[in-house]
């Protein structure tokens, strides 16, 4: 079973704003050539029972006959108390793990974790690379996994490990050729590490992936959901990413997924502890 998703009436902005319209356009498609679409995902999600738990998991398996393209997560309930902790595309496995924890001295109240697969048919050759860090007690943390040459990004994750729920996802940033995850500790003083996973495919002769975003404005609002524009037609989204400004450390990712029917990526996130300070949450959609 899946929760909904509800987001505001989203905007679209281009990766770089400060490029001229048509150039930034360019940038957006990964060209000037009309896009062909290449891809027909499934979107495969498994949620756990709610409860009021230290830690949960959940993992969703592609059914037989698809290839993993993507990956997501959602935290439902206890909102800015449970840390997304990881969301591992495993391609060997055709699968995705989502793992919750609760942040900080834990709450009472009932929460679930939900694992969200993006499969799909046409998509072949896709592999995964990562990048890790070192495990230390350094605050922030930022790895960047690159595709091998002759690939484009299709999906992205991230694993922190060492930390439980003290520390938080901050970006998980896609481009065409990589992925790039941040993260930051909350104060705990954890000693912990960050992967950064992102899944490649060759693309094939006229198909023009591309990268669509919208953001909230900046502000104190605590709770903030982002919902993508729909990907350029005919293309479908294979791929969700997420990036907070401003929080650093004082807001939690509940959310970072494509829409049940893959065609715009949504992130949702939470203040911790109070926080007032002024951020933006960024959501991004890989479009085949």
């Amino acid at each position: 079973m899946s929760v909904p998703f509800k987001s505001p009436q989203p905007r679209r902005i281009l990766a770089l704003g400060a490029a001229t319209a048509a150039a930034a356009a360019a940038v957006l498609l990964g060209g000037a050539t009309p896009a062909q679409a290449i891809a027909n995902p499934t979107v495969v999600s498994v949620v756990t029972a709610a409860g009021a738990l230290a830690n949960a998991s959940s993992t969703a398996v592609c059914p037989a006959g698809l290839n993993l393209v993507g990956a997501g997560g959602r935290i439902a309930g206890a909102a800015g108390l449970v840390t997304m902790t990881d969301v591992i595309p495993d391609v060997a496995g055709n699968q995705v793990t989502v793992n919750g924890n609760e942040a900080g001295a834990g709450t009472g109240v009932a929460w679930a974790v939900e694992a969200i697969a993006i499969c799909d048919p046409v998509i072949v050759g896709v592999v995964r690379v990562s990048a890790v860090s070192a495990r230390d007690g350094v605050a922030s943390k930022g790895m960047t996994a690159f595709c091998p040459v002759n690939t484009s990004l299709t999906g992205l994750g991230y694993e922190l490990r060492g930390a439980g729920g003290d520390v938080f996802p901050d970006d998980v940033v896609p481009t065409l050729n990589s992925a790039t995850v941040t993260a930051f500790d909350n104060g705990a003083g954890a000693t912990w590490s960050v992967e950064s996973y992102a899944l490649c495919a060759p693309v094939p002769a006229g198909a023009v992936p591309s990268i669509v975003t919208a953001a909230t404005g900046l502000n104190a609002i605590a709770a903030k959901t982002i919902t993508t524009p729909i990907c350029p037609a005919p293309d479908r989204t294979v791929g969700a990413g997420a990036r907070m400004t401003g929080a650093t450390g004082n807001a939690i990712l509940t959310q970072m997924a494509t829409n049940p029917v893959a065609t715009r990526g949504v992130a949702s996130a939470d203040a911790y502890n109070g926080f007032a300070g002024n951020w933006r949450l960024e959501s991004f959609a890989i479009c085949w």
